[in-house]
């Protein structure tokens, strides 16, 4: 699909943080694709108070994966764009990427009959001090060997402990837990639960949406002997193709996020689910920063590639803001 020609072409921003100011290696190839469809693209870093956010008839969210370090920067920033013209011209939007910065959003999609990997939420008086989150921890995993524990507002496992039951009362896990409180309690409730072991025998599935229709999916494993599936933990990456029951599931989860936000479909989402016992459990729903993998689905014969689908819904969406 081609923009359609108009006094200037669309202007699309693409947020990044000082960390990644050319992008990650994986989306090297999307400034190319959106200037090949006649967008005027530029990568520009969020925290930078010399850019002018409002001359942007797009602003994409990308590898601004620092956010969580600085929130009340980062909740300025989503103020500062919404007070002017940008602020209706960020994707995905400012209302969206509030609703999904915290993992309560689980136990919303939850209560809208998505099937979610069990949880259970401590905070207030069980974040009180270091004993009383230990015995909360260990009242929460009752049935479970082994736990995941980490706090709503976190990216990359920044506080995620993973803890074996009968190991609660040692000094090494009361060591641990002394650590990380003061950020569980920050960036609370805490989330609670069970490791499971299929992340670890069978991957943990990302499937990718542009534009509310399914561009590709990956299957993330972690290193041997750990749990974190991201790459800086060691963790690798496969594309097979994903099961009509993922699909499915992934599906509904996005229906489910778009019914809570009285949202129209996003320009990119990351489902992420598990497997267990033959049915998908949603592990996160990504709706800020996502890595993509977009170089996991290259171009096939007559089709576009990942980057390309990307690159159009943007141009399409840029261009309409422009005309509008």
């Amino acid at each position: 699909m081609n923009v359609p020609s108009a006094r200037r072409p669309p202007r699309v921003a693409l947020a990044t943080s000082v960390d990644w100011p050319d992008l990650p290696p994986d989306e090297h190839e999307l400034p190319p694709s959106l200037r090949r469809l006649g967008v005027d693209v530029e990568i520009a870093i969020w925290t930078d108070p010399a850019v002018d956010w409002d001359r942007f008839d797009l602003i994409l969210i990308r590898s601004c994966w620092d956010y969580h370090d600085d929130l009340g920067a980062w909740w300025a920033w989503l103020d500062r764009l919404e007070r002017g013209r940008a602020g209706a011209r960020l994707r995905n939007p400012p209302a969206v990427v509030r609703w999904n910065a915290r993992k309560t959003y689980l136990r919303e999609l939850q209560a809208r009959g998505i099937p979610v990997v069990p949880t259970v939420w401590l905070e207030g008086e069980a974040l009180g001090s270091p004993a009383a989150t230990r015995d909360a921890l260990s009242a929460a995993a009752a049935s479970f060997d082994q736990l995941v524990a980490k706090p709503a507002i976190s990216a990359g496992a920044l506080g995620t402990l993973r803890l074996e039951r009968t190991a609660l009362g040692t000094p090494g896990v009361a060591r641990a837990i002394t650590e990380v409180l003061p950020l569980w309690r920050r960036r609370a409730p805490l989330l609670v639960q069970p490791f499971l072991p299929e992340i670890a025998s069978e991957g943990e599935w990302s499937l990718l949406f542009f534009d509310g229709a399914f561009s590709h999916a990956v299957l993330k494993r972690p290193a041997v002997g750990d749990f974190r599936v991201q790459e800086r933990h060691g963790g690798t990456t496969a594309a097979p193709a994903p099961s009509e029951a993922l699909l499915s599931a992934a599906h509904a989860a996005l229906d489910g996020a778009l019914s809570a936000l009285q949202a129209s479909p996003l320009l990119y989402a990351r489902v992420d689910l598990v497997v267990v016992d033959g049915a998908p459990l949603l592990m996160e729903l990504e709706l800020i920063e996502p890595a993509l993998f977009l170089e996991r689905a290259p171009a096939a014969t007559g089709k576009e590639s990942a980057v390309e689908r990307l690159a159009r819904a943007i141009a399409v969406r840029a261009a309409a803001n422009r005309d509008s």
